[in-house]
């Protein structure tokens, strides 16, 4: 057998090799480097229908500046007891008024989880007494207050006239002698008595059953507790440039502090402006009358914010823009547009306001011609 017949056959079609090569993941941007800096405000560009294209690089860089900003977020969990006297209608049962009452802070309450907001009440053992009910004198009935004892309210139907109105069409002649339609104004007499009617809330009786005792003629008197459980939000943004707190708040840096104690009293030291602000932000949240409130929880956090601050020139006029955050974001106040769409949209709007004088003329025109 030759070497050929040996060689196994071979397919019709042999695919050729795949020259496909995946994309290179992107190379994470340096924002102080000038060239990954052009290249993040290319991006940021990209990203506005009126922002000049390629900003970065048209732009004539001067100079870069590194800093940074810091956020602040201490959060409190608190718990707040008071006590108040509360009234209840009593209409028999056992009294609970034998025994010393506790300290507030005694009673067992169900504690909340992690800045949980919720209140709740319980009365105050030892605490409940019964009295006369104030408001009916013991009696259980008090005057109606929507007669006034008089037993008869003012008819809803006529409002007191006593006669009703009713307005109808009945047949008739226009001034030129055709048949029309002729509205008519229709007195009869209502069928309250003189535009008085029984009196709904008392039944015609004047008297109706007193609210304050439910009718019993006793009330019940007790100290509630009154439990409160708050979550308190104190935050500061610490930064020395014109890019607005409020967005800047928004990003995300590298945390320098990251605290999560029952009660934080001291942190570690950042910068002097950051570890007296976090001071101020701890005395503050500190401040609470013991005796009615306690700390159950607290968290600080601060976030170095990374900013790149950008001197740069376009077209003769010297600006600035800032790099800021882990995301990398761009502030730009007064950048350059892109022209060209400012001045599409403009041509646009004037095209649209012309389109519709030209209606409103010619609406007029038709009226005052039909006219």
């Amino acid at each position: 057998m030759s070497e050929a017949q040996q060689q196994p056959p071979r397919a019709a079609f042999d695919p050729p090799a795949s020259s496909f090569t995946p994309p290179a993941p992107e190379r994470p941007l340096v924002a102080d480097s000038e060239n990954d800096a052009r290249e993040i405000v290319n991006r940021w560009a990209a990203k506005g229908f009126f922002r000049l294209r390629n900003m970065g690089d048209k732009i004539f860089v001067q100079q870069l500046s590194k800093g940074a900003a810091y956020t602040i977020r201490l959060q409190t969990h608190y718990e707040h007891r008071t006590v108040q006297q509360a009234e209840t209608p009593y209409a028999g049962g056992p009294v609970d008024d034998r025994r010393r009452p506790p300290d507030p802070w005694q009673l067992p309450v169900r504690q909340p989880t992690e800045f949980e907001q919720r209140v709740e009440r319980m009365t105050v053992p030892g605490t409940e007494r019964v009295q006369m009910c104030g408001s009916c004198a013991g009696g259980g009935r008090v005057t109606c207050s929507q007669c006034n004892g008089q037993g008869q309210s003012t008819c809803p139907r006529c409002g007191g006239r006593g006669i009703v109105e009713q307005h109808v069409m009945e047949p008739g002649r226009d001034v030129n002698g055709n048949p029309t339609s002729v509205p008519r104004r229709i007195q009869h007499r209502c069928s309250c008595a003189g535009g008085l009617v029984r009196c709904p809330g008392c039944l015609g009786n004047g008297m109706q059953t007193c609210s304050r005792c439910n009718g019993s003629g006793k009330t019940k008197s007790f100290e509630q507790l009154i439990v409160r459980f708050q979550a308190a939000t104190q935050g500061e943004i610490l930064d020395v440039t014109p890019v607005p707190d409020k967005w800047l708040g928004t990003l995300t840096g590298d945390p320098v502090i990251d605290l999560k104690e029952p009660r934080i009293d001291t942190a570690q030291a950042v910068t002097p402006d950051v570890d007296a602000k976090v001071k101020d932000l701890l005395a503050q949240s500190h401040a609470i009358d013991a005796g009615e409130a306690r700390i159950l929880l607290q968290t600080l956090r601060v976030e170095r914010i990374p900013l790149v601050e950008i001197d740069y020139k376009y077209a003769g006029e010297e600006r600035k823009l800032w790099i800021c955050g882990q995301q990398q974001e761009v502030y730009a106040p007064k950048s350059p547009w892109r022209r060209q769409r400012v001045v599409m949209v403009a041509l646009a709007g004037a095209l649209v306001l012309a389109a519709i004088a030209v209606t409103v003329a010619g609406f007029f025109l038709g009226w005052f011609a039909a006219g």
